[in-house]
């Protein structure tokens, strides 16, 4: 009888085997489907950060519609900066392919198999418009369809996660309302968005919490705790404070909270991603969700009326903290396509295109990066800990070439992938290299 069950455990084991194999000789392949690694180009990085400047979040602040226009060109782009900024997909490329009212995506995902080599996920999905929008009509996994069961369980699922994770069910209803309205024509993908002020805030507040771990919120609770300790000090006798006096000791509480280097990075990031919050007065609320030590907005206006500075400006430290946030969680890519696309939308606007801006930005991205590297994590923490002044770790901004329009701009650099416009970007790369939080 042993023996019996015996054979008939290593034969179902085996043929378990068998099916999984060949499951995953069906899925996944030796080669991509779409090569290279989603990284873009300078002239696609410079396309991107007009595209953002042309349909900047700006405009989303108010209720409204707002009309958006895409080619698969522009698409694939935006879509390759998406999946770049999200951790384990930075390998991963996208192709879209529009033609008339119908459109193909593809994906493909390297997988590395230890001594088996790098295999590739490639996905392939399908759309067509179907009445006023646009529906997903098939989807593939290598060489194996995916049954629509499947692509309806799996957004059901989806569903579930986000309603657990405290997305109220009828705000995805009114977002997928706001973005019914879409139409595959003419090579393009046309989106009218009708936004209301008040859902759009709360889909922000929601979307900050998603990407944050249970881990990661006690780690922001003991930074802004610290963030809290440290303006409340500097309050009673300052309305406008240098955001050095709280970078040492916040790095300072991070070295006294990392073990190792895995540790020290995502202390780092979830100490830049808190400081952002507060320079930029947004609720940390939006990241930890409710606290039920603490009355509602207790801890979000006991410290607001503080603003910090750099270099004597408060714009400066706040895009100094945002692109090391962005940087740090989503990568210097992102980070560099968003500060520079902001400074175009502003040459359009009132405050006009300033590289003293660009200087924090830039500043901003090389300590965002620094931070989440395992080779560099723990040593800047330390030396971020010992920095005596702002010029540690942002050179003195130069200010001859702030405030243009986008007229002056082209009168002077010509356009952002000029020469000399690219030669004063360098210069300000130089200069933050050799600060001393980077060197030995």
């Amino acid at each position: 009888m042993p023996r019996t069950f015996l054979r008939h455990f290593i034969f179902i084991l085996g043929l378990l085997i068998a099916c999984l194999l060949g499951l995953g000789m069906l899925i996944l392949s030796t080669s991509p489907n779409v090569t290279g690694n989603g990284a873009l180009n300078e002239s696609e990085r410079r396309e991107v950060e007009q595209l953002i400047a042309d349909y900047s979040p700006n405009r989303l602040r108010g209720s409204g519609e707002q009309q958006l226009t895409l080619d698969a060109h522009e698409l694939t782009m935006l879509g390759n900066v998406l999946l770049n900024s999200v951790p384990g997909l930075q390998p991963a490329a996208m192709r879209v392919a529009i033609s008339g009212a119908t459109a193909d995506g593809e994906i493909s995902i390297p997988q590395t198999l230890g001594p088996f080599g790098t295999v590739y996920l490639n996905l392939s999905a399908s759309f067509a418009q179907q009445g006023d929008s646009v529906r997903l009509t098939s989807l593939r996994a290598g060489r194996l369809p995916i049954p629509r069961y499947f692509t309806n369980a799996a957004q059901a699922w989806l569903a579930s996660r986000l309603q657990a994770a405290g997305t109220p069910r009828e705000e995805l209803l009114v977002l997928r309302r706001n973005l019914d309205n879409t139409a595959l024509a003419n090579d393009e993908l046309q989106l009218r968005l009708q936004w209301n002020e008040q859902t759009l805030e709360r889909l922000r507040s929601q979307a900050r919490q998603w990407a944050i771990s249970a881990e990661d919120r006690e780690r922001v609770r003991a930074y802004y705790q610290e963030i809290v300790r440290i303006a409340e000090q500097q309050a009673v006798d300052n309305r406008f404070v240098s955001l050095h006096r709280f970078l040492p000791s916040l790095f300072t509480l991070a070295v006294e909270r990392s073990d190792s280097a895995d540790d020290a990075i995502a202390e780092n990031r979830a100490l830049l991603l808190t400081l952002s919050m507060f320079t930029n007065e947004l609720p940390v609320s939006d990241l930890l969700g409710p606290q039920p030590d603490i009355q509602p907005g207790e801890a979000d206006t006991r410290a607001t009326d503080l603003r910090t500075m750099m270099f004597y400006r408060h714009d400066l430290s706040l895009h100094f903290t945002t692109a090391a946030a962005i940087a740090a969680s989503a990568g210097v890519d992102l980070a560099d396509i968003l500060g520079t696309a902001k400074e175009v939308y502003d040459s359009r606007q009132r405050s006009g295109f300033s590289f003293s801006d660009l200087t924090a930005n830039l500043s901003g991205m090389a300590l965002g990066e620094a931070a989440t590297q395992p080779e560099s994590a723990q040593q800047l923490q330390r030396r971020m800990a010992a920095a005596q002044a702002e010029t540690d770790y942002m050179p003195t901004p130069r200010t001859d070439a702030d405030g243009m329009t986008e007229e002056e701009f082209a009168q002077r650099f010509v356009d952002r992938s000029s020469d000399v416009y690219n030669s004063r970007l360098s210069d300000i790369n130089e200069l933050i290299a050799a600060l001393p939080v980077y060197t030995d």
